[in-house]
C-alpha cells in the first residue's frame, strides 16, 4: 500500500428538506444534538484532516448550530440547482496537499468512524483504487472517497445526478467495499424516518447499537 495521504471531508448540508414539511431536518434534535452534528462528530473522530460543510438553505441557522465544531462552512448560493453545485463548492475550496476527498450527505447520521476508517484503508490511487464506494447487499451508498486527481472532473457535475456520470467514465478506478450496515443507504426524508433513525442513534450512544459495523 502507498503512503497514506491527507483526506478531507465535504459534508453536503445545503438542501431544503422539502419532504420534512417546514422544518430543516438537519437541525432537528436527536438526543439533544442537531441531526447534522451526529455525522460530523464521527468524521472528527476519524483520520480525516479537514472538514468542510457546504450550506445553502437556512445557511445562518445551520452554520450557527456548528459554531463549536472545528469545521469550515462554505456557502453555496446555487444550492437550489442540485447536489452537484454543492460538491463543486466544496471541491473548489480544498487546500493544497489534500490527496483525497470523502463526500458525505448531511442527512445520513448513522455513518460511523469505523466505516470511515475502512474506506480510507482501502484508498490507494497508485494501485488503481481511486474511488472507494461502500456497498450493502450490492447497493452502492455513501460516503464515497475520491482521489484528488478526479476533482477537476467533479467540478463538471450537474444537477442531482451526483457521481453516476463519473462512475461510468472511470469504472476501472472504482473499489467497492462491502459492508454489513445499512447506514450507507439510510437517510432521513420524513418525520417517521427521523424518529426511527433517532432511536438507532440513541442505541449506538448507549453502546448496544449495531449501526457502526463496517465489514
Amino acid at each position: 500500500m502507498s503512503r497514506p495521504c491527507p483526506i478531507a471531508a465535504i459534508v453536503l448540508a445545503a438542501g431544503s428538506s422539502e419532504r420534512m414539511g417546514e422544518s430543516n431536518k438537519l437541525l432537528e434534535r436527536v438526543d439533544g444534538h442537531p441531526l447534522l452534528a451526529w455525522v460530523i462528530d464521527e468524521i472528527l473522530a476519524s483520520a480525516i484532516t479537514n472538514v468542510f460543510v457546504v450550506t445553502g438553505f437556512e445557511r445562518e441557522r445551520v452554520e450557527s448550530a456548528l459554531d463549536d465544531y472545528p469545521i469550515t462552512p462554505l456557502y453555496n448560493p446555487d444550492f437550489s440547482t442540485g447536489i452537484a453545485s454543492s460538491i463543486r463548492t466544496g471541491i473548489t475550496n480544498l487546500p493544497e496537499g489534500i490527496g483525497g476527498v470523502m463526500v458525505f450527505l448531511g442527512d445520513m447520521p448513522l455513518i460511523s468512524r469505523n466505516l470511515i476508517g475502512e474506506l480510507i484503508l482501502k484508498f490507494d490511487p497508485p494501485a488503481g483504487r481511486s474511488i472507494i464506494v461502500p456497498t450493502y447487499r450490492g447497493h452502492r451508498g455513501n460516503p464515497i472517497l475520491w482521489s484528488r486527481d478526479l476533482c477537476d472532473k467533479m467540478r463538471n457535475l450537474k444537477g442531482d445526478r451526483g457521481a453516476r456520470t463519473l462512475f461510468k467514465q472511470h469504472k476501472k478506478l472504482i473499489y467497492e467495499l462491502p459492508v454489513m450496515t445499512q447506514s450507507i443507504i439510510k437517510d432521513v426524508d420524513t418525520p417517521d424516518g427521523l424518529a426511527a433513525i433517532g432511536e438507532q442513534l440513541k442505541a449506538r450512544k448507549r453502546g448496544d447499537g449495531k449501526t457502526s459495523g463496517s465489514a
